[in-house]
């Protein structure tokens, strides 16, 4: 697996080994082992090892269009459906849907895999589902749909028809903050990685497990957890689902925000043994709300 990147600056390519302990430069003059960056701009994960695309240093290529043949194209300017003004990024779900970063429109659109105009969504400037020059978007295996929010200086989550998620980052240089983000790529686990670009460094933010419940009268059933899972506190902490005891207050989600909810019952397996109404693996744990 290969990380690769684009350095707006020096309008070069990356290329890195997953654990980031091999990397090379492509660049007019060659394949070199690049020392630093200068603003990276783009990043994006690589499923597949490819000898063509990240040579080694000493061989000097050409990326060639040559296995390609023109498909399709599609937009025009300026600011109505399926209109464009300065698409800087496009991402592709696993249905083959198509998301666009319309930049200074401060929006994103949304295609079928037709490349017909679904929907789209955004506004200026500052608020939940609003945009201060959008320049980068990834899709997760799940359909949701991630936004680098550049001049506002955050990342902001979406589901595939735009309804606004959560939003992480402010302005700065501490670690989940973020100066001009123009890049962002989700791997399969929905680990997301952010091109931090006038911070000249690259940001990894892991999911965090927010538990969800239901509004019914009766009781709900327990919800199981692997262990190790990081659950969400109502003070914004985190705590590994072994630590979570009766009483304490996590966050729960019902059906339109976080709230807190208070963990009413728990029950854990003991070695092999699995208690009545537990999950049904011995290494998973039950929370009832």
């Amino acid at each position: 697996m290969r990380e690769r990147g684009g350095d707006y600056g020096e309008s070069v390519f990356y290329g890195c080994s997953s654990d980031f302990t091999v990397c090379y430069t492509a660049g007019s003059t060659g394949f070199t082992t690049p020392t630093w960056y200068g603003y990276p701009a783009a990043v994006c994960e690589e499923t597949t090892s490819s000898t063509t695309s990240v040579p080694p240093p000493t061989t000097t290529s050409i990326l060639s269009d040559s296995g390609y043949t023109f498909a399709a194209a599609w937009g025009s300017p300026t600011t109505g459906n399926g209109q464009f003004n300065y698409p800087y990024d496009v991402a592709v779900d696993s249905s083959g849907n198509v998301y666009v970063a319309d930049t200074y429109n401060q929006q994103i659109q949304k295609f079928s895999s037709a490349n017909t105009y679904v929907t789209q969504w955004g506004s200026p400037v500052s608020g939940n589902g609003q945009f201060n020059t959008p320049f980068a978007v990834a899709a997760d295996t799940s359909g949701n749909v991630y936004v680098a929010d550049s001049g506002n200086n955050r990342i902001q989550k979406f589901s595939s028809t735009g309804t606004y998620i959560t939003q992480w980052g402010s302005l700065g240089s501490d670690n989940g903050q973020f100066i001009n983000p123009f890049g962002i790529a989700v791997d399969t686990s929905g680990n997301v990685y952010v091109a931090d670009t006038d911070n000249q460094r690259i940001q990894k933010f892991t999911p965090v497990v927010t538990i969800t419940t239901t509004t019914t009268a009766s009781p709900r059933p327990p919800s199981c957890f692997p262990a190790g899972t990081q659950i969400l506190m109502a003070d914004t902490s985190q705590k590994p689902i072994e630590e979570i005891q009766a009483g304490d207050m996590v966050m729960g989600y019902d059906g339109k925000q976080n709230v807190p909810v208070e963990v009413l019952e728990l029950e854990s397996p003991v070695r092999d043994h699995i208690l009545t109404g537990c999950c049904p693996n011995p290494t998973q744990r039950s929370v009832k709300l």
